[in-house]
């Protein structure tokens, strides 16, 4: 008996034509034409020409720009010429035209050594191993049209038994769009380029004087307020532009695309760069390991943070994709850094700490800027890639410090504060405030009624005269 399947919420009636009937096979066409449009950016730039001959997955046109994908044959056969066709838009694109000579599948594979795959699991198997994807991040109209038909075709190829999983994706991120400055001509009835603009403070005005309509808004092609990635790059590099964009504003959030913030995460990376390197000999001539029963207040301090910041830019990391969080966090410990570089490098542990602290820096600054740190992780003297190494684990017991801070009020005002350790006993957290000097003076003259000792918090002094 022939299965049926569900398709989209439709029982397919025994009636309709195709219902019950088994899959055809259709043989290969006389020819085949491969267009080089892409979905989006510019098409592919054929690399063959006429009369070569290609076989299945032979590269046949490479990426045509920053938006591009390579493309490969998909037949067999000789290459009858490149030529322009109109698409479904009316617009006409290049496309291969290519004679379909061989018809086996198998036969036809290009089995070159760049090409060729070895695997000992059977197709299922790798379906079931790698499916369901574990995230998927999109636009909200990706996450509408591609989700809408992934699922559909997953659940096909389930209900036809060839994969076991009911979804295609455990978790979806609808992520927020890029927004820029659009500037919009009544007279010539189109979007202007930036640089076709002329900014006179919050006004902008064509090169004919007309004054544009300027509004903040997705960045699309239509509306010409788009960014040459390009430029970016060439101007600020990879990892900055990177940095920047996951910084500016959370995954799901909407990011309005402003310079300055690339000019600010440069100027952040300049001081890590610098930071490190002032500090590269000595981190490179550290090899002990840290005495924790030697350790200055001033040590304890900075390893506190650096486990608190382990922690916090793990979670924002793992639990909701919150990079900018991941990202502050790593630019408060790089000022605890150095400050402690500044003020407390006397200590006989200083030295270990700050090669210690600086190298779980770059692990954790990693993920947004990883060829900057491939860079400074070389030069300090390390070997391969950052990207092999063991992410940082924080110690729970390095959480938080074992002395607290007590303020010391006397008639509900602040008169001074000293450290204690943590939990001590009334009595004695009482005598250390009643000794401060600044308590003592005040305390001149003046009656004690009572004395109120908030645990790991403050000590109120209430007084009157005598």
């Amino acid at each position: 008996m022939q299965r049926t399947f569900r398709i989209g919420g439709i029982h397919p009636p025994e009636s309709k034509l195709s219902a019950g009937r088994p899959i055809e096979v259709l043989p290969l066409p006389k020819q085949a034409v491969i267009p080089l449009g892409q979905h989006i950016g510019a098409p592919a730039q054929a690399v063959v020409a006429k009369g070569d001959l290609v076989k299945v997955g032979t590269l046949i046109a490479k990426a045509g720009g920053f938006v591009s994908a390579n493309i490969h044959s998909s037949v067999s056969g000789k290459v009858a010429k490149i030529d322009a066709i109109y698409d479904a838009s009316g617009y006409k694109k290049p496309a291969i035209f290519i004679d379909v000579i061989e018809d086996e599948w198998e036969e036809s594979i290009d089995r070159t050594p760049d090409l060729k795959r070895e695997c000992a699991l059977s197709a299922k198997e790798i379906v079931d191993k790698w499916t369901p994807v574990d995230q998927y991040i999109g636009g909200v109209e990706h996450a509408v049209m591609h989700l809408l038909y992934a699922r559909f075709f997953f659940k096909v190829l389930r209900d036809l038994g060839l994969l076991k999983a009911n979804e295609p994706f455990k978790r979806l991120l609808t992520q927020g769009m890029v927004l820029g400055p659009s500037y919009y001509s009544e007279k010539e009835n189109r979007y202007l380029l930036p640089k076709d603009v002329i900014l006179k403070g919050d006004k902008a005005y064509s090169e004919s004087g007309e004054e544009l309509q300027v509004k903040v808004e997705k960045m699309s092609k239509s509306k010409n307020n788009g960014v040459d990635p390009e430029e970016m790059l060439d101007k600020y590099g990879a990892d900055t532009t990177r940095l920047f964009i996951m910084f500016a504003a959370p995954p799901e959030k909407e990011l309005e695309w402003n310079e300055n913030g690339l000019a600010g995460a440069y100027r952040f990376l300049t001081r890590v760069w610098r930071l490190i390197f002032e500090n590269s000999e000595l981190v490179k001539n550290t090899h002990d390991d840290i005495d924790y029963d030697k350790l200055s207040k001033e040590d304890k301090a900075l390893l506190i943070k650096l486990n608190q910041t382990i922690k916090k830019v793990t979670d924002a990391i793992e639990n909701n994709y919150h990079f900018n969080t991941a990202i502050a966090a790593n630019m408060e410990l790089i000022n605890e850094v150095q400050s402690y570089v500044t003020n407390s490098m006397s200590s006989e542990q200083a030295p270990k700490i700050l090669a210690y602290t600086l190298k779980k820096i770059l692990l954790m600054l990693s993920p947004f800027v990883p060829h900057f740190c491939d860079e400074i992780w070389e030069e300090l003297g390390e070997t391969g890639y950052l990207f092999n190494e063991k992410w940082p684990e924080y110690d729970e017991k390095m959480l938080s410090s074992d002395e607290v801070t007590i303020a010391v009020q006397v008639n509900g005002k602040i008169r001074g504060s000293f450290e204690i350790e943590k939990d001590s006993d009334k009595a004695v957290v009482e005598k250390a405030a009643l000794e401060l000097p600044n308590v003592t003076k005040h305390l001149e003259g003046m009656n004690i009624v009572k004395v109120i000792v908030i645990p790991n918090r403050i000590v109120n002094i209430v007084v009157k005269p005598q």
